[in-house]
């Protein structure tokens, strides 16, 4: 894969693997409410947000830099891929 060149092989990996993520995320966060106190979960949602701008920036990157695509669509598969988090919640 050259410049200008998308890999969408990657992409599919980084997406279905952040998906999958996120989804499990959502089950965690909705388990700790449901289960535990509202103070735990809200402990448990702060902490996956603040993993969670990790993850995303990194995804971010490598959907840039090593997939090829450009800024807004790394953008637009990160948001879709976010959204797995009410999904798994739900």
């Amino acid at each position: 894969y050259g410049p200008g060149k998308i890999n969408w092989g990657f992409v599919f990996v980084i997406f279905f693997g952040d998906f999958l993520h996120n989804f499990v995320d959502g089950i965690f966060i909705a388990n700790a409410f449901l289960d535990c106190s509202v103070s735990k979960g809200w402990t448990i949602a702060g902490a996956t947000v603040a993993h969670e701008i990790a993850q995303e920036t990194s995804d971010f990157f490598l959907l840039i830099t090593e997939g090829g695509l450009n800024t807004l669509w790394a953008l637009i598969i990160n948001l879709i891929s976010g959204i797995s988090v009410f999904i798994g919640a739900a």
